[in-house]
């Protein structure tokens, strides 16, 4: 049997945390969790103004588009908001933004914010001059983050994506009048890359049988879609990724068919806005992907 002082020195070995440690390991815990909280609250608050700044009926009125193309746009961003309110209301409702994972509750909202930014730019009359300091500061803030972890995480799948990014970013800096278009061309490329290296057709089919899955033995976008989102046990969020990249793809459709000229004061706003956009889409599925 061991004696007292050699119990202590054995209990020394095991390096027992401190309570005091706990206790600030807890309260730090606490505040990364409030931040968390409060970032996406943040985004989903700005996100709404951004919604409020124009009519329904004025969607996409400054890229003069016809009233077709304008009503499936609506209907798009109709979708998608219906199914990012679930989720964050389901959030809030069970007190844990942390569901999942804290990079999934982050890069959705950062995805939500940045579609209503886009159609705030393509839809409103005129700028805000209010917010506009607040939302450039949270544009680059999120610009800055999504470009490192997309190149990470494009190179894990494979290499060549990244040149197929950095093209239509070059693209999309040129001078080149039809720019926009040639930045849509390329960012379809990559996001159909994407999408079919990290759900291929046998893959999907191995992990599901559902008829409505297919089209002619060949999985639909939307098979992919859950197919990647397959460790997701939250529904809303396997619906609000199929409704963003469905709104992404029309988006991409637009630009680079129906947009002849972008007006030369829209521009300087919409690029970079665009840009975003696209990215934290893409960025939201490979972060599904990695889970």
């Amino acid at each position: 049997m061991l004696g007292l002082s050699q119990v202590a020195k054995e209990w020394r070995k095991l390096s027992i945390t401190p309570p005091q440690q706990i206790q600030h390991s807890l309260a730090l815990i606490q505040s990364q969790y409030n931040s968390h909280l409060a970032y996406i609250a943040k985004l989903s608050i700005l996100a709404e103004y951004s919604l409020s700044r124009f009519k329904i009926q004025s969607i996409g009125i400054n890229l003069a588009l016809s009233d077709q193309i304008r009503n499936n746009l609506a209907k798009l961003l109709e979708a998608s908001s219906k199914c990012y309110t679930r989720l964050f209301t389901e959030y809030l409702g069970k007190d844990n933004v942390l569901i999942e994972s804290p990079i999934i509750s982050k890069t959705t909202a950062e995805d939500f914010y940045s579609e209503s930014d886009l159609f705030e730019v393509i839809s409103a009359a005129k700028p805000d001059e209010q917010l506009e300091k607040e939302k450039t500061i949270v544009r680059r803030e999120i610009a800055i983050q999504t470009d490192r972890r997309l190149i990470e995480l494009l190179q894990k799948v494979n290499k060549q994506l990244v040149q197929i990014l950095q093209g239509a970013r070059s693209a999309l800096q040129s001078d080149n009048p039809d720019r926009i278009r040639h930045f849509a061309v390329s960012f379809r490329e990559l996001l159909t890359h994407i999408i079919r290296a990290l759900a291929p057709d046998e893959s999907v089919k191995n992990w599901t049988s559902e008829r409505s899955f297919f089209h002619n033995n060949i999985p639909t976008r939307k098979a992919r879609i859950f197919y990647i989102c397959r460790n997701i046990k939250n529904n809303h969020y396997k619906r609000f990724l199929e409704k963003d990249i469905d709104a992404v793809l029309e988006l991409l459709n637009i630009f680079q068919q129906e947009t002849h000229e972008i007006d030369a004061k829209l521009a300087p706003s919409l690029l970079p806005i665009l840009r975003l956009r696209m990215e934290i889409a893409v960025l939201a599925l490979l972060e599904t992907n990695f889970l």
